[in-house]
């Protein structure tokens, strides 16, 4: 009996968690699905460096994985993400 409630009461909380942390990333995107254009994954060794990119309206969007967790890079031209991300933002 004390089991199920602690399960229950630890399965609640996780749940709340993830909820809270989906609804967290569904804000950092503030644009609409209809804006974003161009849309590309890429793959780089374990899941690090670039993995996707974007246009929107005149802007080129790079998103990188890092070891502190993802990185945004706005470019102001329609150029190619570079590959690694630079030190200093553009």
């Amino acid at each position: 009996m004390f089991l199920n409630k602690n399960f229950t009461k630890l399965t609640c909380c996780l749940l709340l968690i993830f909820k809270t942390s989906h609804a967290i990333d569904e804000k950092k995107n503030k644009y609409s699905k209809g804006q974003i254009y161009n849309e590309r994954t890429h793959a780089g060794p374990m899941g690090m460096g670039l993995t996707k990119s974007y246009q929107i309206n005149k802007e080129k969007i790079c998103i990188y994985n890092t070891i502190n967790g993802q990185v945004q890079l706005t470019l102001k031209s329609f150029d190619k993400c570079p590959l690694k991300r630079p030190l200093t933002k553009n």
